[in-house]
């Protein structure tokens, strides 16, 4: 289904495939986290591909969501659900977001989601990550709403700066904390501030993401728009 969401296809059948699979696996072992975290994926999944064709996608994050909440009351301790819950709430987040409905509650949960996760596994990388990805999304959400993003945009770099001790090869924590290094230099300049040192610090982050992975064609345009907006800002 991956495969052929990236080569433009429609995934669904294969994801509608895969949870078939997954139902006849739990009906011989209905206490395997192991297939209920895979049949949860799945769901995200297809309101994936559902978004990307302009269907709304809110009952399968929703569902998946469910998922993973039951996954926690059988094995509370289990972190790695716990961090796919964060998604499934920053997912819905989002698209709730691009529907008008107010998105902050979603993503609080998924930052605290996060923070849980990391009590129980204080090294788990994905979890800052995930957490970056939320605290990032909230702060665009609070400046759509007129409050002062930067705190949350400083807290989605201070996530991704903990994943990055973690794991200093993830080419794609790098680019996110180049993303929020711009958003945040973009609210310093809307508020008179000097944004360049925040646009300096992004466009390094980049270029270590592009270092890391010479395909990454995100971080490419990226570290071109970095530059645009350092350049814009040196111009005033």
């Amino acid at each position: 289904g991956e495969a052929e969401a990236a080569r433009g296809g429609d995934a669904r059948p294969h994801v509608q495939s895969g949870l078939a699979d997954y139902a006849e696996a739990l009906k011989r072992n209905p206490a395997s986290i192991a297939v209920l975290v895979n049949r949860n994926n799945a769901w995200l999944s297809l309101g994936e591909a559902d978004a990307v064709r302009g269907v709304d996608p809110r009952a399968w994050y929703r569902k998946a969501i469910t998922g993973f909440e039951e996954i926690l009351i059988r094995a509370p301790d289990h972190a790695m659900a716990r961090v796919a819950l964060a998604e499934a709430w920053s997912t819905l987040g989002t698209s709730d977001a691009e529907r008008g409905i107010d998105p902050c509650a979603s993503y609080l949960r998924a930052i605290a989601l996060c923070g849980e996760a990391l009590k129980t596994d204080p090294g788990h990388a994905f979890a800052c990550y995930a957490r970056g990805i939320s605290h990032h999304r909230l702060g665009m959400a609070e400046e759509v709403r007129g409050l002062d993003p930067r705190p949350s945009y400083a807290r989605a770099i201070a996530d991704h700066g903990a994943c990055l001790e973690r794991t200093p090869a993830f080419a794609t924590a790098w680019q996110q904390r180049g993303l929020a290094q711009v958003s945040q230099g973009a609210a310093e300049s809307r508020r008179g501030l000097d944004p360049l040192a925040s646009y300096a610090k992004a466009i390094a982050d980049y270029e270590e993401a592009w270092k890391l992975d010479p395909e990454f064609a995100n971080a490419h345009a990226d570290l071109g728009n970095a530059y645009l907006s350092r350049g814009e800002a040196e111009a005033v």
